[in-house]
């Protein structure tokens, strides 16, 4: 029997990239949400859309980094973003943190009004948002622990050159990291009638390989 990290060296384990719709279920499911989004846009005073968008930005780093055992309460993240940090050194980093993946949000929204086209899987725009991130974060968070028990440093928007594992998963090898990269640009081109629905499998994908040392749920990066 093969090694079970040889099944996970090859981009064709990503395989099949989009899910099959040949009744059409799931390109109606996407229409309707889509129908639903902007039902719910247009009820918005624009104001009120400007407030909600921005106490979902506060919710999504909270969450995403409650996820990987970071608990910043969400009142320390309002206070981070008007400049009101902690005393404490370990609440101060958490704050830090959680502003940096606020800022990185209104990067990425304000990317997209400028150039709605922008491929937001592509191995470079991945690369763009680990570096604004990470250029942002306090130097505790750029060291992490190897698989084999040393430490390393992540390099802001570079694809790692050692073995990390997340909890109870191992990743794939980082020689495999680059073969995966490339192999992404395919699957950011779904056919048109499955774009929606073709969207969020393919980011679970892109975090299950682990490009890089280390990444952030809040961004995707």
């Amino acid at each position: 029997m093969p090694k079970l990290h040889e099944h996970y060296d090859q981009p064709a384990a990503l395989e099949p990239l989009f899910p099959t719709d040949k009744a059409g279920e799931l390109r109606e499911l996407a229409a309707d949400l889509l129908r639903k989004s902007a039902r719910l846009g247009g009820a918005l005073h624009p104001v009120t859309r400007r407030s909600v968008v921005e106490l979902l930005r506060t919710m999504n780093s909270y969450y995403s980094n409650l996820i990987e055992g970071h608990n910043t309460h969400p009142l320390a993240i309002e206070r981070a973003l008007r400049d009101d940090f902690s005393a404490d050194p370990a609440l101060r980093a958490l704050q830090l943190e959680s502003r940096a993946h606020i800022e990185v949000q209104v990067l990425i929204e304000q990317r997209l009004e400028t150039a709605p086209e922008t491929d937001i899987c592509a191995p470079d725009f991945l690369r763009w948002m680990h570096r604004e991130l990470y250029d942002r974060l306090p130097d505790e968070f750029r060291t992490v622990k190897t698989a084999s028990g040393g430490e390393d440093r992540v390099v802001p928007g570079e694809l790692r050159q050692c073995e990390v594992e997340v909890g109870r998963h191992i990743p794939r090898p980082s020689p495999a990291c680059r073969a995966f990269s490339r192999a992404s640009r395919k699957a950011t081109r779904p056919p048109r009638s499955i774009r929606w629905s073709a969207s969020s499998p393919w980011r679970h994908r892109i975090t299950g390989w682990r490009g890089f040392i280390r990444s952030s749920m809040a961004t995707g990066a």
